[in-house]
């Protein structure tokens, strides 16, 4: 069966290796990578939240409003992940795997 490599495969920080992975390493990477970055995006939402008592609080308006901030916010994280170091990645997919 012919495929192509997956685009993570041609980021240059990310195969940095003298011997090159399996192709189950680069998929890995890239779901793991992609699910910090969605874990950063709502953990600093929900900090931002922490303390909001009633709809008055000027960061209410975040929770229910700036969809296009909050989405360019998320997709800005979701990017900035592809140029985190392996080692942090490697880390993070440790820390999902603790019991």
């Amino acid at each position: 069966m012919a495929y192509s490599k997956s685009g993570i495969y041609y980021i240059a920080g990310i195969n940095a290796f003298d011997q090159t992975p399996p192709d189950e390493w680069f998929q890995m990477n890239a779901v793991l990578r992609v699910s910090l970055g969605n874990f950063l995006f709502f953990a600093i939402f929900a900090i931002m939240m922490i303390g909001i008592k009633d709809q008055n609080d000027r960061r209410d308006a975040w929770h229910h409003g700036g969809w296009i901030a909050k989405i360019a916010v998320w997709a800005v994280l979701i990017v900035l992940m592809f140029c985190v170091p392996n080692i942090v990645i490697t880390i993070y997919g440790k820390l999902l795997l603790f019991p």
